[in-house]
């Protein structure tokens, strides 16, 4: 075998090795890429239940904490219907309809409390609990005592008492609404954060594809025309 031939042939099997080499590193390339491709699918979806979760558990809190707040606002409305009102009759359906929203107000709370709160909702609910255990108690006396005739002693309890201690509970059930609020935004807000950063992994990765693709194509026909 002459020199030329030698060189010609060694030519040939490096060309051969430099290409082998190329692909199995463009295979590599791929297959890294694939498996990024589809941890970042992954990531997104846990984020997007996560989310979605988040979501579902703030808009459960502010139904429920609505709920508290209409019931404990029309108990008081329904005790100072029954102060101008002296039918027997309209007094006992307006004493029914304040103990249905004690009924809504209790299952509203409980729904809220069997929920997964953070310490500051704890807290708040928990201030808002013990102002209820007082004042509940106070404007069913009320009630009672318009139900018996003594309605100058029920309207010195109701507004020397049973209101203050009704505008505190309202008070702490705002609190609970605009934390609850304010985390709500704080909750999207990360959601918005962490959809920003993926796109970009995923426009990045896109990128480096689409270059290591082009790359290969103008390697692969470089080669061959040599």
């Amino acid at each position: 075998m002459t020199q030329p031939e030698v060189k010609s042939g060694l030519f040939r099997i490096s060309k051969g090795l430099l290409r082998n080499q190329v692909i199995i590193l463009f295979a590599i390339l791929m297959a890294s890429s694939i498996y990024l491709l589809y941890q970042g699918y992954v990531d997104v979806r846990a984020t997007h239940e996560t989310a979605t979760k988040l979501i579902e558990d703030q808009l459960s809190k502010r139904s429920y904490i609505a709920a508290m707040y209409a019931s404990a606002r029309e108990r008081s409305i329904l005790l100072l219907q029954m102060m101008s009102e002296e039918d027997p009759f309209e007094l006992d359906d307006l004493d029914q309809a304040m103990a249905e929203q004690a009924r809504i107000f209790i299952i509203a709370r409980r729904n809220l409390t069997a929920m997964e709160l953070n310490a500051e909702e704890q807290d708040i609910l928990s201030r808002q609990n013990a102002l209820t255990a007082i004042n509940a108690p106070l404007q069913d006396h009320v009630a009672d005592l318009l139900m018996e005739g003594g309605r100058d002693q029920a309207r010195q309890l109701l507004f020397d008492e049973a209101i203050p201690s009704q505008a505190k509970i309202l008070e702490a059930i705002d609190q609970f609404i605009a934390y609850n609020e304010a985390n709500t935004i704080q909750t999207v807000s990360s959601i918005d954060n962490d959809f920003i950063e993926t796109s970009q992994k995923f426009r990045l990765l896109g990128n480096i594809l689409l270059g290591a693709s082009a790359l290969f194509i103008l390697f692969t026909i470089h080669m061959s025309r040599r």
